[in-house]
């Protein structure tokens, strides 16, 4: 395992490299939540919001969508997520990242199983404001809690690792979505929500089970290397964090705007203007997913070796780069 996610029996190591102490021989659990909270965002935002993409085209045939109501109908999850971002700091703190995760987890759960019994629009708009509030209540708590497990020498390969679950999120629901079948009643897009909804329940016992909201749960340190650096002054600190924040909101605020529109019609646009099969277009996506799965972890681990600056520089300058070339053919 890659940068000592176990424990080697080295006294002369102690307080030089500041490493957390490990149990001998024991996976450190850090990694554990690490791995628990990429199968949350799994569902969270693989299953509850990136799938969505694949059965937006076989729910439009069946319900009549155009494509502005197809795009109502993505947007309603953005306004639920949304919520979810203005509540966190409301509920988290109180309910911490194990609670407030399983609770969004399961609300996703209600809120498929009531999309995979109903055609009605407006009632489908209305759950998948709730599937948006769960996504975000998954999401927030998982990247949150990754700081008291991670030092960050370490974080950014541990976050990686977390945001490689919506990526598999996308893979399945490439191969799966086209294969499915209509269930008794139930059209084939029903079905694929029904199905989701039983996976987050399954991933919902499996977070409540494995999520410790911090190190000291069980007897435990953050992994990785203590940070060295003495401490600034705090208020100084404060007015740098207030505008680290606006500046990473803006960039965000202009990467969602962009992105979101891709993964809401670009398996529509496959099916409706390139004529290519759901099965052909599945695969294609399937490929963004497997792609992006690595992507998460190789920044991860840059942005701890190079910082998250740069990091970061980076991950947005090469999408760029390729699509300004690309326009050149």
């Amino acid at each position: 395992m890659p940068d000592g996610m176990m424990q080697q029996d080295n006294p002369d190591q102690g307080n030089q490299d500041n490493t957390a102490p490990l149990r001998l021989g024991k996976l450190h659990y850090a990694w554990i939540v690490a791995v628990t909270g990429s199968v949350a965002m799994f569902c969270g935002l693989g299953l509850g919001r990136f799938a969505f993409g694949m059965l937006l085209p076989s729910m439009s045939a069946s319900l009549g969508l155009n494509y502005t109501q197809s795009g109502i109908l993505g947007f309603t999850n953005l306004i639920g997520y949304l919520v979810a971002v203005l509540l966190s700091p409301f509920i988290l703190p109180r309910l911490g990242t194990r609670t407030t995760a399983t609770a969004s987890l399961l609300l996703i759960a209600v809120s498929m199983f009531g999309m995979a019994f109903t055609t009605s629009f407006p009632i489908l708009c209305a759950l998948y404001v709730l599937t948006g509030i769960g996504s975000g209540g998954v999401v927030l708590p998982m990247m949150s809690v990754m700081s008291h497990w991670f030092f960050p020498s370490h974080r950014g390969l541990a976050l990686g690792l977390v945001m490689a679950g919506p990526g598999f999120g996308i893979i399945l629901s490439g191969f799966v979505v086209p294969k499915l079948l209509p269930i008794s009643t139930l059209l084939s897009w029903q079905t694929g929500w029904l199905i989701f909804a039983v996976i987050n329940i399954a991933v919902a016992w499996l977070t409540f089970t494995l999520i410790r909201n911090h190190p000291d749960d069980v007897s435990q340190s953050p992994f990785g290397r203590a940070p060295t650096l003495p401490v600034k002054n705090k208020k100084k600190l404060e007015r740098s964090n207030i505008k680290l924040l606006v500046h990473l909101g803006v960039i965000f605020a202009i990467y969602g705007a962009t992105y979101m529109v891709y993964v809401t019609f670009i398996v529509t646009s496959m099916v409706g203007s390139y004529q290519l099969s759901e099965a052909a277009a599945g695969g294609v996506w399937a490929w963004i997913g497997l792609l992006s799965m690595f992507s998460g972890m190789l920044f991860g681990w840059i942005s701890d070796h190079i910082g998250r600056r740069l990091g970061l520089a980076l991950a947005f300058f090469l999408p760029c780069h390729r699509l300004s070339v690309g326009r050149t053919y």
